[in-house]
């Protein structure tokens, strides 16, 4: 058995040879010295070979014995029984190489400094979304199973549309009947990566209207600030709906409204009052004499009304912006101390946990490499067993630093400039500062140091939970 080993081991056995005894032909380890050390011992083990160590290390960690468990408890029962040099370093490296591990458990993220998002002026940025599929409910000879969702960003003032499909035409339809016809064209259009919002219909429709298109990073709904509206909307809708679920298009635009009317906890006005510029009167009010007046007896000069509304909604945008300062400033300031930092060329893997099909399904994707960081809460990856696929910008809070590296950092060139238009043709185009919770998004201009529109964004269905 001596001669199994290799001459690293053979050394490190002459060297230690103290903790060894041979018996019946098998080689043993003792780590006690001296007179404790025989074949009664309650601690021996049995020294392995190099030839047999990958398949005891399978049957420790990754057969249905071993469980797939950790490092401690992998090293913990392998090391009870067995031993050879370097044992340690050898279970740690099987153990983070172990793919199915990585793609399986959770693990400390990477947490990128947060920035909070700030906006011009009300109905600059205008953020959409869709939710369903609901229950089918039937009005006016159609079957409606979905709302299309707009949301100012400063006024936090809400749309809701019922729609029977979610086609890209039917929506644009819609946006342009019930949200531009009626409030004007914003500046910017936030929107996840939907594929009814990153076809081409679509973007060229933006584009012939003069919008602006911001998508929001994949596996990161809640960088679209609409999603927190979303579930005011389920929540109230259900208090109504909870025993006859196919009527809630009968309440949605009264539950819009009360959304709407009520004081909003950050701004201390309500959306109602900063998108219109006036007070919404309630049945309740009408019998208030006192209220009536200020509507039909007194009558305030325009400027004066002008001064009031705008100091009413830069008040708002103060607290919009003061809140979104203190969220992020507690975010950083609780940052895991065990977060690393990733580079370009670094291994990682996504976190698809908000999507996963099935409940068994892994929680992570992967490995993924570093390609190109757009902003420090954004990155291009790539799936390095895909490399056909187009690479695709994610939030830095969804990667997971990986335990195998290379064993030096790849210096990757600006591919930006290399990839050929077809490419830019065959995919929709994604801004390169995306609209998430921690990113500024009144840059006017997109485009890169070499006139070359963002890398594309990969096409993911991001669709908002069922009722």
């Amino acid at each position: 058995m001596y001669k199994n080993l290799s001459k690293t081991e053979q050394k490190h056995l002459t060297k230690h040879l103290h903790h060894f005894y041979y018996t019946n032909d098998t080689l043993y380890y003792d780590p006690l010295e001296g007179d404790s050390r025989s074949p009664n011992s309650s601690t021996p083990r049995l020294v392995i070979p190099t030839a047999y160590r990958d398949a005891l290390l399978q049957e420790c960690h990754s057969s249905p014995f071993g469980g797939h468990l950790g490092l401690q408890k992998t090293l913990s029962r392998l090391s009870k029984f067995y031993y050879w040099p370097n044992c340690h370093a050898d279970v740690t490296s099987f153990v983070n190489k172990c793919e199915i591990c990585q793609k399986a458990k959770s693990g400390p993220r990477l947490r990128s400094e947060q920035k909070a998002m700030k906006f011009r002026s009300v109905f600059s940025h205008l953020a959409i979304d869709l939710v369903g599929p609901l229950p089918p409910a039937h009005y006016m000879r159609d079957v409606y199973k979905y709302i299309l969702t707009a949301q100012c960003g400063v006024s936090k003032f809400l749309f809701t549309i019922p729609l029977a499909d979610t086609t890209t035409s039917t929506i644009c339809n819609h946006l342009f009947r019930h949200v531009f016809a009626i409030a004007g064209l914003p500046a910017c259009l936030i929107s996840d990566n939907g594929p009814q919002f990153i076809s081409k219909e679509f973007r060229e429709y933006m584009d012939t209207m003069g919008i602006r298109l911001i998508y929001t990073s994949v596996y990161q709904p809640s960088s679209n600030f609409v999603e927190r509206a979303h579930r005011n909307l389920k929540q109230t809708l259900t208090t109504f709906v909870h025993d006859k679920p196919d009527h809630w298009i009968e309440y949605l635009p009264a539950v819009t409204l009360a959304l709407n009317t009520a004081a909003h906890t950050a701004m201390k006005e309500s959306p109602f009052y900063l998108f219109y510029a006036r007070d919404f009167l309630a049945p309740s009010t009408r019998i208030l004499e006192n209220q009536i007046s200020i509507y039909t007896e007194e009558i305030q000069p325009i400027s004066l009304t002008c001064s009031a509304i705008t100091l009413a909604r830069e008040i708002a945008l103060h607290h919009l912006h003061s809140t979104a300062d203190q969220r992020a400033q507690k975010q950083n300031e609780e940052k895991a101390p065990n977060a690393q930092k990733l580079t370009i060329g670094s291994r990682c893997y996504l976190d698809i946990s908000a999507t996963k099909p099935t409940k068994f399904s892994n929680p992570f994707r992967g490995p993924m490499r570093i390609l190109k960081w757009l902003s420090p809460q954004n990155a291009l990856i790539q799936d390095i067993n895909k490399l056909t696929e187009p690479p695709f910008v994610v939030h830095a809070s969804k990667l997971k630093r990986s335990p195998f590296q290379p064993q030096e950092e790849l210096n990757l060139p600006n591919f930006t400039s290399s990839i050929p238009q077809t490419h830019f043709d065959h995919h929709p185009p994604l801004a390169q500062h995306h609209a998430t919770q921690t990113d500024v998004v009144d840059e006017p201009d997109t485009r890169d140091q070499h006139g070359l529109e963002p890398i594309p964004a990969v096409r993911y269905h991001l669709r908002s939970r069922d009722v």
